[in-house]
């Protein structure tokens, strides 16, 4: 069954095989409070799709992610429980009695969740064409509120339309962090993100030290970084104010697959 809406509530992604890639794909199937499916979530143009995926050579740690379908390469863009891998066989990610969407594990125990903090009437979950995972509350007669992104919480990838910077009113960073290896995404010591000054600036840190940066902003680009003829098909954009401080990249053409990853290659 496939709802054009393709929208999710109540429990959403069961994991209960052995197997790393789930045995069927849900689309913007509704779930119902104590339902479970095996499967993933797809974006509704296919490009993204949402469940769990493994990880190092044993395949015994386990991750909710977000990854690219339409390319070659297992590409993941986005991780959930990246410094609390499961290990047991069962994993669930539910909407909760408060709104809210939370990992399980067998015990029950709270793997992960998303911080959102206000009790919803009527709480979904959709995956985004733009591969951003959204909670959102969908009142009749009323505009849908948005409570929580996965924008918002980058770990190692930009996508086109996210922010990399501060929302100076919460104190929000959003940053990029490197994988600690190439099989565990928990943060390693190489983050990239924003300075929010006079002159805003991308920077690289290696822990607390500065190891890079591109220059401020010129108006076109920051004033370090190559130049690219780039501009038949991507836009870059800053914007400074008492609120923000973020930069944010768009495709003109949206049948292109674009990232922006923060890697650290072994040396030698």
């Amino acid at each position: 069954m496939h709802l054009e809406n393709r929208e999710l509530s109540s429990v959403i992604l069961g994991k209960t095989c052995k197997r790393a890639v789930f045995s069927r794909v849900v689309e913007g199937k509704l779930a119902h409070r104590h339902d479970k499916w095996v499967g993933t979530i797809v974006s509704s143009d296919g490009s993204s799709e949402l469940g769990f995926f493994s990880s190092g050579s044993s395949g015994r740690n386990r991750y909710l992610g977000i990854w690219f379908r339409k390319v070659s390469v297992h590409a993941v863009v986005w991780v959930a429980n990246k410094c609390s891998p499961l290990n047991d066989l069962l994993g669930v990610l539910v909407i909760n009695s408060t709104g809210n969407l939370v990992l399980l594990i067998q015990s029950r125990s709270v793997v992960w969740a998303a911080n959102s903090k206000i009790d919803a009437q009527n709480p979904v979950v959709q995956l985004l064409d733009s591969g951003n995972l959204v909670l959102k509350d969908r009142i009749a007669g009323k505009s849908e509120i948005l409570f929580w992104q996965s924008f918002d919480y980058p770990t190692v990838t930009l996508l086109a339309g996210m922010k990399l910077g501060w929302d100076l009113r919460v104190g929000l960073n959003r940053q990029l962090s490197a994988w600690k290896a190439q099989d565990d995404p928990c943060p390693g010591d190489f983050t990239y993100g924003m300075e929010p000054y006079n002159f805003p600036d991308t920077v690289m840190w290696k822990g607390s030290k500065k190891y890079f940066r591109l220059g401020p902003w010129n108006g076109n680009g920051f004033s370090g970084q190559l130049q690219f003829n780039t501009k038949q098909y991507l836009m870059f954009n800053l914007t400074s104010n008492e609120e923000e401080t973020y930069f944010m990249y768009y495709i003109s053409n949206i049948s292109l697959i674009t990232r922006l990853t923060l890697t650290i290659l072994p040396v030698g």
